[in-house]
């Protein structure tokens, strides 16, 4: 027998936002544009280190040859507010066929073509409540990231049935090819108190545009489940993906990029396993997923829980499931250099929540 398939699954949601306080900040988003305007004076950033000093923030001492600004050198102590709001999704339209020989080997592979979306805006405000620091009272920096394209890739697998409750599968997927354009606009507001001679000021970038291509990293799976008195099945799953393989090009533009996947990133083993009961035509599904951390840093460790629930009804003219799922991880995000080498970080804990439908029409 033979089988075919078109479809539709989102295969990532980006949805997320974080927000990120500090009463009495020990540093400031400006010490970075500080930082980077004295280490490289000729090439400056019109996203960050120009639209400070467009804005007055980054003042250029012409006596010591170099720029500072007024938080530093108050010693910080200021209110420091900080959202992240992300975006968008990964989306595959799928073709699919399946051969089935003797009930024995099955045999499947699928073309996936991927559309993506994602968006990134952050929202950076830094006060002073406390008239600490001379003159200034407030700026608020916000930057918008989008990153939009299509992409493609395989993947083919097979299924041995040794016994007629045991099935034994493995599956390869080849890397994803994407083809991204990205763009990035920014803009800075300063406020001063009354009487400053310097005047509010809001400094805006012209928007940045760059197309480059994402290589991401082969996939290998294997897998197994047992029919149980022909009404329950238990399965298991594992996964071993090599994000160190990742690329971006063209390589002559991202060498310091791809340098950085190769050190920081490293294998991933990922493991699943569930189990479904079906009653005539109803499904009740539960599972549970372990993602191991990419990361060689075992600081940053991103590994990742998740359990789900579920379920569908099937009928011979199609089906329709729904499942909920939760995940548990911790993650560093980074917001900017406070020192050269020197990161300034929020530890959070994220507890991801999907709510998924699938639907499926036989012909």
């Amino acid at each position: 027998g033979a089988t075919f398939s078109m479809g539709y699954n989102t295969l990532v949601n980006f949805n997320k936002t974080v927000s990120i306080r500090a009463e009495h900040a020990q540093s400031s988003l400006l010490d970075d544009f500080t930082d980077m305007a004295n280490a490289y004076p000729d090439n400056l950033s019109p996203f960050y280190e120009q639209v400070a000093i467009n804005a007055y923030l980054l003042p250029y001492d012409q006596a010591a040859g170099d720029y500072w600004n007024d938080i530093r050198n108050s010693g910080h102590n200021q209110s420091l507010d900080r959202v992240s709001e992300q975006s968008g999704y990964i989306g595959e339209y799928a073709l699919s066929g399946a051969f089935n020989l003797g009930n024995l080997l099955y045999f499947g592979a699928t073309a996936g073509i991927h559309s993506v979306r994602y968006y990134d805006n952050i929202y950076h405000v830094e006060s002073d409540p406390d008239n600490h620091i001379p003159e200034f009272r407030e700026f608020r920096f916000t930057e918008f990231n989008s990153t939009r394209g299509w992409g493609y890739t395989f993947r083919i697998g097979m299924i041995v049935r040794p016994l007629q409750q045991l099935r034994i599968g493995a599956s390869f997927q080849t890397p994803a090819y994407y083809y991204l354009t990205e763009e990035i606009s920014t803009d800075l507001s300063s406020s001063w108190d009354e009487g400053s001679p310097i005047s509010d000021t809001t400094a805006l970038s012209i928007p940045g545009i760059n197309d480059f291509r994402l290589r991401t990293p082969m996939r290998v799976r294997a897998h197994a489940s047992l029919i149980l008195f022909k009404m329950a099945t238990v399965s298991a799953d594992y996964e071993y993906v090599d994000y160190s393989t990742a690329q971006l090009s063209p390589q002559s533009s991202y060498t310091d990029n791809n340098f950085r996947i190769q050190q920081d990133l490293k294998a991933g083993h990922n493991l699943r396993a569930g189990a479904e009961v079906r009653l005539k035509s109803l499904y009740f599904r539960g599972g549970m997923q372990y993602l191991s951390s990419p990361y060689t840093d075992s600081r940053n460790d991103a590994s990742e829980w998740i359990i789900s629930v579920g379920s569908g009804i099937r009928t011979k003219r199609g089906f329709l499931d729904a499942s909920y799922s939760r995940g548990s991880l911790s993650e560093v995000y980074g917001m900017y250099a406070k020192a050269p080498g020197i990161n300034e970080v929020s530890l959070n804990t994220v507890n991801p929540n999907n709510l998924m439908f699938t639907l499926g029409v036989k012909f």
